[in-house]
């Protein structure tokens, strides 16, 4: 055979149907298996598990939240009072908080002090700012004799019993402070000469107590 003839035969020979014989399938009939001639109704899409617990707890936050919302917007005066109260009292709170922070690390410090009355400023100016804070007055070029009077002024002209009890020990402080920065050679009594305390620590631990009775009274 040439080359010529050799191609014809191959391409005459790819054009010869071929035939494949398959096994028969049997398709079994539901129907006939169920004897059910009718349609299924229809169903709602399936969940996952766990998921309509989960649309429910939704449900009810957001039934919460809405009511919160609503009870917002009818009380907005009342909640703008409680929200400038919480605020105020933080306030306080926090300025109390770094003043006795100061006065415990200027006890710790202590032996840093050579003079007494270096320490007693030290004290009465930290006090000083603290009621400056507190009451918005300027505390830092009163006298110790004009404390009473000032905050009677503050106070709207009349204190209570506890009011009067802080103030005199206020006082009470200043005066000792007094004492210690202005006499000629006044000194703070050591240990062995106040009942086994140092009156520098004595004294500093009266001015954390009385930092935490403003805050004890303004609670009440």
């Amino acid at each position: 055979f040439s080359l010529e003839s050799e191609g014809i035969l191959s391409t005459s020979a790819s054009n010869i149907p071929f035939i494949i014989s398959l096994s028969p399938i049997k398709v079994n009939s539901l129907v006939k298996k169920t004897g059910n001639h009718t349609f299924l109704p229809q169903s709602g899409p399936l969940t996952l598990p766990g998921t309509t617990l989960f649309l429910v707890i939704l449900a009810i936050i957001s039934l919460i939240l809405f009511a919160v919302l609503i009870y917002a917007l009818l009380h907005l005066p009342k909640i703008a009072r409680f929200i400038e109260n919480f605020t105020y009292l933080y306030s306080l709170k926090k300025n109390s908080r770094k003043t006795i922070k100061k006065l415990l690390a200027l006890q710790k410090d202590s032996e840093n002090f050579t003079s007494d009355k270096d320490y007693a400023a030290q004290i009465q100016h930290i006090l000083r700012f603290f009621l400056k804070k507190r009451f918005g007055t300027d505390f830092s070029s009163v006298t110790t004799a004009k404390i009473a009077p000032l905050f009677t002024e503050l106070m709207g002209g009349d204190l209570s019993e506890t009011q009067s009890a802080i103030v005199e020990s206020l006082q009470e402080i200043f005066n000792r402070l007094d004492y210690i920065r202005y006499a000629e050679n006044a000194r703070f009594l050591p240990a062995s000469e106040n009942a086994g305390t140092a009156e520098r620590v004595l004294l500093t631990q009266k001015a954390v107590s009385l930092v935490e009775s403003f805050d004890l009274e303004g609670e009440g």
